[in-house]
């Protein structure tokens, strides 16, 4: 009986998926981290609104879905509060 094995290049491809950061000063892996909006919305927060900075860069809001992540980024999120 001949044990079944992963082709080498969908464990490659599957592991790009999983991008290892540091969210808020802790880690996190993203599973389908392709930009900032993606993150968002796997983490629950997609439209809330939150000012994110990408390696000490504010990312505008306009720039949240071509903006990629990769291995080791620094994201900070902040949660906009109003009041008087």
């Amino acid at each position: 009986m001949r044990a079944w094995r992963m082709p080498w290049r969908v464990f490659f491809y599957l592991k790009e998926l999983e991008v290892k950061l540091t969210v808020n000063g802790e880690a996190y892996e993203a599973k389908q981290s392709v930009s900032v909006t993606a993150l968002l919305e796997e983490m629950g927060i997609g439209g809330r609104a939150v000012v994110v900075v990408l390696n000490d860069e504010v990312i505008p809001f306009s720039s949240r879905r071509t903006c990629g992540l990769r291995e080791g980024d620094r994201v900070d999120l902040f949660r906009l509060v109003g009041g008087g």
